[in-house]
């Protein structure tokens, strides 16, 4: 019993061990499959990229070669053109295959034409891309890249390879028996026929045409490059002439040394041109009755008279002759607060009191500068048998009787001087012209020169223009 217990045991786990060993053996193998299709995957995907990018480098080369025609090549030695794949792309020389630069770079991608010193140029074509960059270089034929500037582009235009020569010479000799011979020829690889014919005349001239070969270039039947020469007449070049114009501008102040300048220099008088304005000052002298001097001098300070903005240059003295001036007397020495403004308040009592202008004489100086103020010194004489008819100031507590005077003085406004030549004294209205001065004062004028065509000189000449006799013949 016991034994066939134990046999089923072993059997049991006989049989544990096997279904474990198969879910190993399974687990490896779809570990292993996996891995080894996910290395397929891998290879595949690099296979396909690896093809993109030698499809699109290819292409790159192509637009290349069909970009740099002969005009596009640079033209010295060790000289480099180049044109990035965001330039090809505008050019529309290419379709955009970076996904507006997400997969490739525009900038770094590009291609460009060297001229190496054996005259041949060489290509790089380079396309950085984010799977991987790359660069072709090969080399742009002397031949392949004279055959871009052929003006024939499709080969089967030319089925008939067209290659033309024509030559033509007139020639008409006139003498006294009058011969001429005309001598026509033309040549077709298609076909060629020529004629001639000789007419003998009755007229004497010889005209040859000038003619030059040059060269055209066309695409052959199988599509290369191919060339032939052609004589075509040479147009005589149209002649025409030039002439020389001159003209002086307006007198300018000022000199100049030139060949095409002209000085002259001349005395001039000069002058200060000032604003002016003038100032009056009342004043009076007032003597008591009992005053025995018959002269009194007395220094009057013209305080309203700024020195840095004011410069006197007049100065006029005379009586007081209206109420309105003693008025204005009073006005200025209570608006000065004089130490005598009390003497007397009435205009017409001091008129009353004032002297005959025939009974006091006075005399006084121009305006002089003295320290920070302007100044005048006057004296009043009065005659011996003047007739008084005292006023009694109650300020004073005596009779008493005034000899004024009036003083009108002009001055410069300083700011607004200027010195100019007296030919211009039009300029400033309202100034007064001082310190009259002589000076040397030069002006020029610059003489013009043009070349015109015949067909303006007319126009020139109405303008003022003048000929200088200089012509000159051009071609165009």
């Amino acid at each position: 019993m016991y034994e066939e217990s134990d046999k089923k045991f072993i059997s049991g786990n006989v049989i544990l061990l096997i279904l474990k060993l198969v879910l190993l053996a399974i687990f490896v193998f779809i570990i292993c499959w996996l891995f080894l299709n996910n290395n397929n995957k891998k290879k595949e995907t690099t296979k396909n990229v690896d093809n993109t990018f030698i499809t699109n480098i290819n292409a790159m080369k192509e637009s290349a070669f069909e970009y740099f025609t002969s005009d596009k090549l640079p033209s010295k030695s060790g000289q480099i053109v180049k044109l990035t794949l965001e330039d090809m792309i505008k050019e529309k020389l290419l379709l955009d295959f970076t996904e507006n630069g997400k997969t490739c770079s525009l900038t770094d991608s590009y291609v460009q034409a060297t001229k190496t010193s054996d005259d041949n140029y060489a290509l790089k074509v380079n396309l950085d891309c984010k799977d991987g960059s790359d660069f072709i270089v090969t080399n742009i034929e002397k031949d392949n890249k004279a055959c871009t500037t052929c003006p024939i582009t499709n080969p089967d235009n030319n089925t008939n390879n067209n290659n033309n020569t024509s030559t033509n010479t007139n020639t008409n000799t006139n003498t006294s028996t009058n011969t001429n011979t005309n001598t026509n020829t033309t040549t077709n690889n298609n076909s060629s026929s020529s004629s001639s014919s000789s007419n003998k005349g009755s007229s004497t001239s010889t005209t040859t045409t000038v003619v030059k070969k040059v060269t055209y270039k066309y695409y052959n039947l199988c599509g290369s490059c191919d060339s032939t020469e052609k004589e075509e007449p040479v147009k005589e070049p149209k002649k025409y002439n030039l002439y020389r114009v001159y003209k002086y501008t307006d007198w300018i102040d000022g000199s100049k040394v030139g060949t095409n300048y002209e000085n002259k220099c001349e005395n001039v008088k000069t002058y200060n041109y000032c604003q002016t304005g003038t100032l009056q000052y009342y004043m009076s002298c007032f003597f008591p009755t009992t005053y025995t001097k018959n002269s009194y001098s007395k220094t009057l300070y013209l305080n309203e008279l700024n020195y840095k903005t004011m410069e006197p240059y007049e100065t006029t003295a005379n009586y007081y002759t209206s109420i309105s001036d003693y008025e204005a007397f009073l006005n200025q020495i209570n608006k000065n607060n004089d130490k005598n403004k009390d003497v007397v308040k009435n205009a017409q009592d001091m008129a009353n009191a004032t002297l005959n202008k025939n009974d006091y004489k006075f005399t006084y100086s121009q305006v002089y500068r003295s320290g920070l103020y302007y100044k005048v010194d006057f004296e009043v004489t009065i005659n011996d048998n003047a007739k008084i008819n005292p006023y009694y100031s109650e300020f004073l507590k005596q009779n008493v009787y005034f000899t004024p005077i009036k003083f009108n003085v002009k001055f410069k406004k300083i700011d607004t001087c200027v010195r100019d030549l007296s030919t211009n004294k039009n300029k400033y209205n309202g100034y007064t012209a001082f310190d009259e001065e002589t000076t040397k004062a030069c002006k020029y004028r610059e003489k013009l020169y043009k070349w015109v065509s015949e067909q303006e000189i007319d126009k020139y000449l109405k303008d003022g223009w003048v000929k200088t006799g200089e012509v000159v013949q051009k071609t165009m």
